[in-house]
């Protein structure tokens, strides 16, 4: 692995283009694989290629959407207990070119980007558990205990706080020193 060395700002935009330019090029490669791997199950009920080829790409890609490409054009089914694409005998109708112009990654929605350190989603989540929790003790005639209730107004006063300008976080985290 190379060492790293701070560049300037000149130096790391020319990364960047470079990196976006990979981005471009390895999802056109992906594109013309995942056709390829398509026609060749058809063709020849084949499938091992497909699953090179999903077994072969990185964390950084959308493996979902490549799986539901697979699915949706091609005699595909992807077993979870396997954890791998199967053949699926059935008549598909194939035209690599029609294929070509099908965005494999667009098969699945665009994935929702969080920050790492926003805890209003986890918040909500942990106050709806909460609260479904209250809902089912009720409903069996349990009463429900008084703590877990204040739990889930504090929880649900924190949220509201968070999420209004009044929010004042109790650790305050380090600047960031320019280089």
């Amino acid at each position: 692995m190379a060492k790293y060395q701070q560049l300037d700002a000149q130096g790391v935009s020319a990364v960047v283009k470079a990196a976006v330019k990979s981005a471009g090029a390895t999802h056109q490669a992906i594109q013309r694989a995942a056709v390829q791997c398509i026609g060749h199950a058809i063709a020849h009920g084949d499938i091992r290629p497909a699953n090179d080829l999903l077994n072969g790409l990185g964390k950084s890609v959308r493996k979902q959407g490549l799986v539901v490409f697979f699915e949706t054009h091609g005699p595909f089914a992807f077993s979870t207990a396997d954890k791998a694409l199967v053949y699926f005998k059935r008549e598909v109708g194939f035209d690599g070119n029609k294929l070509m112009a099908i965005d494999w990654a667009s098969s699945v929605p665009p994935e929702v980007i969080k920050s790492s350190i926003d805890v209003a989603d986890e918040l909500e989540k942990l106050l709806k558990r909460v609260s479904s929790a209250a809902d089912k003790a009720a409903k069996a005639g349990v009463e429900f205990d008084v703590k877990g209730s204040d739990l889930a107004t504090t929880l649900g006063d924190l949220l509201a706080k968070y999420r209004s300008d009044e929010y004042e976080p109790e650790v305050e985290l380090p600047a960031v020193k320019a280089a």
